[in-house]
């Protein structure tokens, strides 16, 4: 899905030279971690964007004019082998990333309103060892694509009690396949029906009962 750009981006992308970059904020459980692309430290946002080598870029990042879901896979690269570990065990499905395009002046400061080109939740993570160092590649996928994609869940007892075992919801769901309900309007007309009946023998009963009386 497309977005505006701020005009002091537009003014900056149709320059005759430009500087690009971007940043990348990567939630983790504990912590938020902000890199840039750059080969140096910059500061925006309150926040400190580590040049430190590690983010070096994305895959290509496509828009469309439609509302469709987006995903983004990034890759971090050089990363030590003891931080892998560390990594894995603090980043979770919850955890969001967000991709920003940064416009730069003449001396590496930030050009206001970088453009966010993605957000999305944590999907896949690859992990690339080597002998010293690893390569990592973190997928993420938009709100709009989980909710194409089946959960997996099913509305069963047994997959209810896995999540919440005291929950008692789904005792009686398998017997609601084989029984026939009537709903709305047809169900009213029914019931009028059937008072109308009963009212009728009740009549019929009671004339009877008087008759004998007499």
């Amino acid at each position: 899905m497309s977005r505006d750009l701020h005009a002091n981006m537009i003014t900056e992308l149709t320059a005759t030279s430009m500087r690009l970059g971007y940043f990348f904020e990567m939630e983790t459980d504990s912590d938020t971690i902000y890199l840039s692309s750059l080969r140096r430290d910059v500061s925006w946002d309150g926040h400190t964007w580590l040049g430190n080598g590690w983010f070096l870029g994305t895959e290509s990042v496509e828009e469309d004019v439609d509302i469709s879901p987006e995903s983004l896979t990034i890759r971090l690269t050089g990363i030590p082998a003891a931080l892998i570990s560390i990594l894995l065990q603090s980043i979770s499905a919850a955890n969001a990333g967000t991709l920003y395009l940064v416009c730069f002046d003449a001396d590496w400061a930030v050009v206001s309103n970088p453009y966010q080109v993605f957000t999305g939740k944590l999907d896949e993570v690859e992990i690339i060892e080597g002998p010293n160092r690893s390569d990592v590649s973190i997928s993420y996928i938009d709100d709009l694509y989980l909710l194409t994609n089946s959960s997996g869940i099913r509305y069963t007892q047994g997959n209810q009690q896995l999540r919440y075992s005291t929950d008692v919801g789904f005792d009686f769901v398998q017997t609601l396949g084989d029984r026939s309900l009537r709903w709305g309007g047809a169900e009213n007309k029914e019931i009028r029906k059937e008072k109308r009946k009963g009212k009728k023998k009740k009549k019929r009963k009671d004339k009877r009962t008087r008759k004998k009386g007499l």
